[in-house]
């Protein structure tokens, strides 16, 4: 019973290992890679613009369209793309038709290389695409600005959430020392009143008459100690 669960286990092992080289073997044949660089008219650099698949009537093959449904692929920041399909080897000669930023670009699929034969090889080919108009970079920068845009504002509002560097309030020694400066000390006892009601300190407090009040009121000034 050891033995054979020993041998059993050693089949399985080897059938899991030359499983990926047998799926590697048939799929070269399901693929087609189709990889080059964009510009625009002028020649620059179209980056981050998107290539996708034209499946409208009269466009591209029907029967690319159902194995490539919804595949679309970016130039990176240097203009280059690559976009991987899925074909048979039937569709030898059939027209993928690529929609890049409005304008579209024929390709002929080729599975036969220069010998007659299907090999690995003839599955990468080369197509540059020059287009037609300028492109704007704006589109490809747009999100990023948005993004360091979200990041500076959510950065701001911590600082201020937090009452750190600049939108920390200084203290009001200003505001303090002015109010300071316009008090009077009452001459009769410690208590500091604002000159307009020194008069009335002096007379309810003190318990002077009107005159006296005014007359003693009059010869302070504000911040003096006397």
């Amino acid at each position: 019973m050891k033995v054979k669960f020993v041998a059993l286990l050693l089949l399985s092992s080897l059938f899991i290992s030359l499983l990926p080289t047998a799926l590697a073997e048939h799929e070269w044949d399901h693929r087609y890679t189709i990889s080059g660089t964009i510009v625009d008219i002028n020649g620059d650099i179209a980056r981050g613009v998107t290539i996708e698949i034209d499946c409208s009537e009269g466009k591209t093959t029907a029967e690319l369209c159902e194995l490539n449904e919804e595949k679309s692929t970016s130039a990176n920041f240097g203009g280059e793309f690559e976009f991987a399909l899925h074909l048979h080897s039937s569709d030898h000669g059939k027209i993928i038709v690529f929609l890049i930023d409005g304008e579209e670009f024929n390709h002929t699929i080729s599975l036969i290389g220069d010998n007659d034969t299907m090999e690995e090889g003839d599955r990468f080919v080369s197509m540059d695409i020059k287009l037609k108009h300028e492109f704007s970079l704006f589109g490809y920068f747009l999100p990023y600005i948005i993004i360091l845009a979200i990041v500076v504002i959510g950065f701001l509002m911590l600082i201020k959430n937090k009452k750190m560097l600049f939108f920390k309030k200084a203290p009001n020694f200003v505001a303090n020392e002015i109010v300071r400066n316009n008090l009077i000390k009452c001459p009769k006892c410690e208590t500091q009143l604002k000159k307009k009601n020194i008069v009335k300190h002096l007379k309810s407090r003190h318990y002077l008459k009107e005159k006296e009040a005014i007359d003693l009121a009059a010869d302070l000034d504000p911040g003096s100690d006397d």
